[in-house]
């Protein structure tokens, strides 16, 4: 379903979840990366800008070539 914020933000919690418990940075920075980025289509700027940079810090702490 189009425009489902709360399914996709479930959807992306549980991936962050599991990205934590394998401790793997490529996929942290990429859930991080996309919620991002949905918090922007939602017009929730400041709260993008947040996990962007979170998912910026994940990238320069574990060298992910991603960003």
């Amino acid at each position: 379903m189009t425009g489902d914020f709360a399914e996709a933000e479930r959807a992306f919690e549980e991936g962050r979840v599991l990205a934590d418990e394998l401790d793997h940075p490529f996929s942290r920075t990429m859930i991080l990366e996309q919620y991002g980025l949905c918090l922007l289509v939602k017009g929730e700027a400041d709260a993008a800008a947040q996990v962007l940079r979170q998912a910026m810090t994940v990238c320069l702490h574990d060298e992910v070539r991603t960003m």
